[in-house]
């Protein structure tokens, strides 16, 4: 291809020479940029079937056939979402009752009611969901009362010295944040105004006035006639000094003492004195509790620090209606009437 003078001569290449060198030169250079380009096309080539497919969708495609297309993929979306609702996610549903089979013989089958944290109540009894304990319970007035101390063990609730053998026995002794929290469903903690009503239902009884009490009133001396004996009738008899005319059985389980100023958790009381916490706040340190003392037969509310540990009386949500109280249930029941002191 190539034409060479002599160049000892001192010629230098020919014309045509380097003619046809630059034509080489430039046969190779547009090879190269050919060999280039094709690269950039295959690189590019998922982009542009792309932007071909969009321009298609856009400038070409008939308006109503885009449409369609809209269409049927917001009902293949909705589609998809009820399905995976109803057949991938769907509620396992629970009927009333299950038919339980005999281990012994498969074809005798028995239908069991299930009852789901629903308490337990017959006349005389309550059977916490929580943890299967009994309580006797009572009618006094139109309240349902726990006729025991709780003893559901939770935060902030101990036993009397720390013994589990006082909370079988006394219940256990709770702060006033827990205790609010303590009764099961159905009941609740009592408020202030359910205890003066307790207090009124055995107060109501109609008392005989004794004679020769210095002049008093008639109203002072039902007073005091109340006072002598509406926490004697509402006191065990099995633990200390009552006579339990109604089946309430307050107990002398004591309290724990524990205050911002003294956090020794000492166990005061134990056997003297019951202390009973009431749904009540008087301010933001003080709250409500009712009182059973062993030296004398009242029962009142008093006032002290919301730290403390005191027992839990549960009282029922629902009050009984009056058509519904039994003549037997009534508090001037003439069995429970006291007899007047001369």
């Amino acid at each position: 291809m190539f034409k060479t003078g002599s160049l000892a001569g001192g010629k230098g290449v020919s014309e045509t020479t380097t003619a046809t060198l630059f034509v080489v030169v430039g046969e190779q250079l547009s090879a190269a940029n050919k060999n280039a380009n094709a690269i950039i096309i295959s690189g590019n080539f998922l982009e542009n079937i792309i932007e071909n497919i969009v321009n298609f969708y856009i400038n070409i495609m008939p308006r109503y056939v885009r449409k369609g297309i809209i269409a049927i993929c917001i009902i293949a979306v909705v589609a998809s979402i009820v399905f995976v609702k109803i057949y991938i996610y769907a509620p396992i549903e629970t009927t009333e009752s299950e038919e339980i089979v005999s281990a012994g013989d498969k074809d005798s089958i028995s239908e069991m009611p299930i009852e789901i944290d629903k308490p337990t109540v017959d006349d005389s009894n309550f059977v916490d969901p929580r943890d299967e304990r009994k309580y006797k319970i009572v009618q006094i007035g139109n309240r349902v009362w726990m006729a025991e101390n709780l003893n559901y063990k939770s935060a902030n609730s101990w036993c009397y010295a720390n013994k589990d053998s006082n909370c079988d026995k006394y219940g256990r002794l709770y702060n006033w944040e827990a205790a609010r929290k303590a009764c099961p469903a159905g009941w609740h903690l009592p408020k202030r105004e359910e205890w003066i009503d307790l207090h009124k239902a055995i107060e109501d009884e109609k008392p005989c006035i004794p004679k020769g009490r210095g002049g008093l009133s008639k109203e002072q001396l039902v007073k005091i006639r109340r006072e002598e004996h509406a926490g004697k009738k509402l006191k065990s008899k099995s633990q200390w000094n009552g006579t339990d005319d109604y089946g309430f059985s307050a107990l002398p389980g004591g309290m724990r003492y524990h205050t911002q100023y003294n956090n020794s958790g000492a166990f005061l009381s134990l056997g003297s004195i019951g202390y009973y916490w009431s749904d009540h706040r008087f301010d933001k340190e003080r709250v409500y509790f009712w009182t059973f003392r062993s030296n004398n037969d009242e029962a009142h509310d008093a006032l002290d620090y919301n730290t403390y540990g005191l027992s839990v009386r549960c009282v029922n949500d629902e009050p009984v209606p009056d058509n519904k109280i039994k003549e037997s249930e009534r508090p001037n029941k003439q069995d429970n009437k006291p007899e007047c002191k001369k």
